[in-house]
């Protein structure tokens, strides 16, 4: 009997796999929130700050004051001793010059053995430097040269003023026949340079003399060695100084003839105020401001940046790009009613139904402002041409009349919600608005910086 081998082959069972499932639907889940953030408008978010906004004046000022240059009765070899920018008093030690260079060759010998500088006097230069690179500007990079050589010369100033205590203490000044010190003839501010505008007067003043530019000065501590009757160093005697600006036609008619104006140097950041006065050089408007103090702060300076603070409003600021127009109905006041189950006002308007009858509905309403006599409402609640009641008189009124109001849109509550403004002054990025205005904005609310990517009642 033969055995019968066939086999038969059965279908096999698909097992649903519940992990593989769950993983599609959260990948499905994830590519669709993705996409819709990727394609949705992000709504950046601004906090409204207090703050100020003064009308932007500034101008490059020609720096004059009562200076004296010094020269040198000898001829020699020149070293400094006095620290730029310092108060000397009547004989108060300068600089010297060697005739035959024998003790100045010592002090510069003196000088360089000593590696390090005093605490001091490098805590001096160290500021300095730093003042520089914090008000550096691109645009001025004709600066950069004479403040190196600037830095190389306080540094040796240093260095011999620590070279001739050494060498005094040695006694070694007696051996040195030639060798004089100059002293200050007069109290001062000492500078070591000169520029050619020491006797420069507002008077006198063009305005070529303006463009900074075309400006050199000549920096007197680098000469090395001198010949009699060469500059040695000036001294500014006065307090009193002035400063010169060229200035638009606007801001000549926005000031008067004379009076006082507030201020701010814009390399410190200075405020103060100063008399001015207008003055014409050449078919050009000059204004002339006069300071009798902190003169020495500016006494290394022939020009500094100076802003005229001609206008300036205080209160909340917000940026312009959040600030949008919209329209609104105004109805009058004796229209509105309270109705429903709630206390806010709303209006009865006119409806019909199929059958053609004729029916006043209670419809709430929201307030944007209010003016004497009407209330704005927005255009969704009610159309143009819209009958509504008087529900004292029982008099109707179309809806027609539209106004429009600025303001931005307020995300406090987590949608858009319209809030006029009330402006006060505005430049190329920021508005100054009203603060405690009713229907407006306070102060840390939350508003979308670009409201025109924004519509009313917006998810944020």
């Amino acid at each position: 009997m033969a055995n019968n081998h066939k086999i038969v082959q059965y279908p096999r069972r698909r097992h649903i796999n519940i992990g593989v499932i769950i993983f599609l639907v959260i990948l499905i889940y994830v590519f669709y929130h993705l996409i819709s953030w990727a394609s949705a408008v992000h709504i950046a978010i601004y906090e409204v700050e207090y703050g100020t906004i003064a009308s932007s004046n500034t101008y490059p000022g020609l720096i004059l004051r009562s200076e004296t240059i010094v020269n040198t009765p000898l001829s020699g070899e020149l070293n400094f001793y006095l620290k730029e920018g310092s108060k000397a008093s009547v004989k108060t030690l300068v600089c010297s010059v060697d005739e035959t260079g024998t003790i100045s060759t010592m002090i510069t010998d003196n000088a360089e053995e000593d590696e390090e500088l005093k605490e001091e006097r490098l805590s001096e230069i160290s500021a300095q430097v730093t003042a520089f690179t914090t008000s550096f500007d691109r645009n001025s990079f004709y600066r950069v040269y004479p403040f190196k050589e600037d830095i190389v010369s306080r540094v040796m100033e240093a260095r011999n003023l620590e070279a001739l205590s050494r060498i005094q203490e040695a006694g070694s000044l007696n051996a040195g026949a030639g060798f004089h010190m100059l002293y200050a003839p007069e109290p001062g501010i000492v500078e070591y340079y000169t520029d050619g505008y020491e006797t420069i007067t507002p008077e006198t003043v063009t305005p070529s003399m303006l463009n900074e530019g075309d400006y050199q000065k000549t920096l007197l501590r680098n000469t090395g060695s001198v010949n009699a009757g060469s500059a040695v160093y000036k001294l500014i005697n006065s307090e009193d100084w002035s400063l010169v600006l060229e200035v638009e036609d606007s801001v000549r008619e926005a000031l008067e003839e004379s009076g006082v104006l507030s201020i701010r140097f814009l390399s410190d950041d200075f405020k103060t105020a100063a008399n001015y006065r207008f003055i014409e050089s050449e078919g050009a408007h000059l204004l002339v401001l006069t300071l009798n103090h902190s003169m020495v702060r500016y006494a290394g300076e022939r020009f500094t940046e100076v802003e005229l603070l001609l206008d300036q409003k205080e209160g909340l600021k917000i940026p312009n790009t959040a600030i949008v127009d919209k329209t609104f109905f105004l109805v009058p006041k004796q229209y509105f009613t309270h109705g429903g189950n709630t206390d806010s006002l709303g209006l009865l308007k006119r409806t019909v139904n199929e059958e053609g009858e004729t029916s006043y509905v209670f419809v709430p309403t929201d307030l944007f402002f209010e003016s004497e006599e009407s209330y704005y409402i927005e255009e969704d609640v009610v159309k143009k041409g819209d009958l509504i009641k008087d529900p004292g008189t029982g008099n109707t009124y179309p809806v027609q009349t539209v106004s429009k109001l600025s303001g931005v849109f307020n995300v406090n509550k987590g949608y858009a919600a319209f809030r006029k403004i009330d402006p006060i002054y505005s430049n190329a990025e920021y508005t100054i608005v009203k603060t405690g205005t009713p229907y407006g904005l306070s102060l840390y609310d939350h508003i979308a910086l670009n409201g025109a990517d924004v519509t009313e009642n917006q998810l944020i």
